[in-house]
């Protein structure tokens, strides 16, 4: 069975629990997708798992899914979150109904990633807000904790300097250093002040997970090597702020890139791109000025990583299904292979966002045994 839309899938297994890790890199979903020609049966990845829920009705399946940032005029849209929990409507249904059909014709040219799809997908059979149409066996939970306030911490305002270099551009248009600069500032101010995982939920959801030691071990270097490194970086740019708006002015005057080169320097004196690339192994830095946004990125993809992972491993989770991007997926990958789960299978890629998945997955009382080869002994001849 061919699988279109994502660049992995794999199934681990601890005892009587299972987890199927689904990873994506956020670029349209058909690109490099299964061929036409194909004599194996293609499914995209949101019939995948509601077919996988499904076919086995009696389990409870809890699906992890980062449902990426809605955005309104490029601003996160903090009420987003609210709005499922209002009343079901059959309006919202149809509309993903066309909504979905639209993204999947042979015909459409506009692009959507694997999450956006999944989310209209899953509007559409009446899972977000949930419905009497959604499958009664399933439990749907956003890990996106960009889109959330927790408590005083918000992190989707500080997901406004994901456009780094439009914000410096518009900087330029309108000779206004200043206000880049400190918005910078008070964003690694923020994090630092209210986003540690102490200070939010994150920390409830750890100590509601059935190993809560060892999610806290699992995060302990990587949090507080990236909260050195935020701290570092903010003291680059609080003592130098002044020279900065002078050199970027400087810039502005003689189409030079002063300021860059001196922020960049200052960040290579404290080994900032190495390390940065040591506290995310799966991270790799541009090593331009952009880095002060990366070193954000890194700390909200981290506290979103351990507030995913305390979720997933409370004690009610037995089968569980999580769709993310690629490196959320290697970190959790990384955290159960830890804790002695075993990897049942990995799928085939044919194509980047092309997996081959056994067929065996879809047998009810199986779901996703790998078929074992019979060994059969020779006779020894007299």
């Amino acid at each position: 069975m061919n699988i279109t839309g994502a660049n992995k899938i794999e199934l681990l297994k601890k005892g009587k629990k299972q987890i199927l890790l689904i990873g994506d890199y956020h670029h349209h979903y058909k690109k490099d997708g299964c061929s036409f020609l194909s004599l194996k049966k293609t499914m995209l990845v949101p019939e995948f798992i509601e077919k996988i829920i499904k076919t086995h009705d009696d389990k409870k399946w809890d699906f992890y899914f980062e449902q990426g940032v809605i955005r309104i005029d490029g601003a996160p849209a903090y009420n987003f979150l609210n709005k499922i929990k209002d009343s079901p409507s059959n309006s919202l249904i149809k509309d993903s109904a066309k909504e979905y059909k639209k993204y999947v014709s042979l015909w459409n040219k506009n692009e959507i990633s694997l999450l956006g799809l999944t989310n209209i997908y899953f509007s559409m059979i009446g899972c977000i807000p949930k419905t009497k149409k959604c499958p009664e066996n399933l439990r749907l939970h956003f890990i996106d904790i960009r889109q959330k306030y927790f408590g005083d911490c918000e992190i989707g305002k500080v997901h406004y300097h994901r456009n780094f270099y439009d914000n410096l551009f518009d900087a330029f248009d309108n000779e206004d250093f200043e206000t880049f600069i400190d918005n910078i500032i008070d964003s690694y101010n923020h994090l630092i002040t209210n986003c540690l995982p102490t200070q939010t939920k994150v920390k409830n959801q750890v100590f509601k997970s059935e190993v809560p030691d060892k999610v806290m071990d699992f995060f302990e270097k990587k949090i507080s090597g990236i909260m050195d490194l935020m701290s570092e970086v903010l003291e680059i740019l609080e003592k130098g702020r002044s020279k900065i708006i002078e050199l970027f002015k400087e810039d502005l005057k003689n189409e030079t890139i002063l300021a860059g080169e001196y922020i960049l320097a200052e960040c290579k004196k404290i080994d900032a791109f190495n390390r940065i690339e040591r506290i995310d192994e799966g991270f790799e830095s541009f090593r331009k000025l952009d880095f002060l946004w990366e070193v954000m990125f890194v700390y909200i993809v981290t506290i979103m990583d351990m507030y995913a992972l305390g979720r997933m491993t409370k004690r009610y989770n037995e089968n569980i299904i999580v769709l993310a991007g690629m490196n959320h997926i290697l970190r959790y990958r990384d955290f159960f292979i830890e804790e002695g789960w075993k990897s049942e299978w990995i799928a085939k890629q044919p194509y980047k966002k092309c997996s081959e998945v056994p067929l065996s997955i879809f047998l009810k009382g199986v779901a996703g045994k790998t078929k074992k080869r019979r060994i059969t002994k020779k006779k020894k001849k007299n």
